[in-house]
């Protein structure tokens, strides 16, 4: 059951390490730590959930992950190709928005090319070229 890691790793991750405590360097790197180590697993069942063709699940992982990470731009990639492969191409569409409004607003940036790659075939399925506004 594939399912089974991701509810317990949720059902014992609560928010970051000692959150509510001053932002010291030993408790922060610690706390980045754990953070990533959470998003990384999050992201490894969906992507294996997505495989075992448990899309809405998957999906689910993946927001989580994104909620947690924000800016970790391979998450919403990875989901806008789940949402694909479901279907869900509208929905791909808003990942893929969401993405890209997240990397402007917190880092100045914009979404790799590969990501680009994935938001085009998104537009191409819709039926519309993929161009941005």
């Amino acid at each position: 059951e594939l399912l089974a890691p991701a509810r317990e790793l949720l059902r014992h991750y609560q928010g970051d390490f000692l959150a509510r405590e001053a932002p010291l360097p030993c408790f922060t790197r610690r706390r980045d730590e754990l953070r990533q180590q959470v998003v990384t697993a999050l992201a490894d069942l969906a992507g294996a959930l997505c495989r075992g063709s448990l899309h809405d699940e998957a999906a689910r992982l993946f927001e989580r992950a994104t909620a947690i990470d924000p800016c970790r731009e391979r998450l919403y990639r990875d989901w806008m190709i789940c949402l694909q492969q479901q279907g869900e191409i509208a929905e791909g569409l808003r990942v893929y928005q969401r993405c890209r409004e997240i990397l402007a607003d917190r880092l100045g940036s914009r979404p790799s090319a590969a990501t680009e790659a994935v938001r085009r075939a998104l537009g191409e399925a819709s039926g519309d070229a993929g161009e941005r506004d």
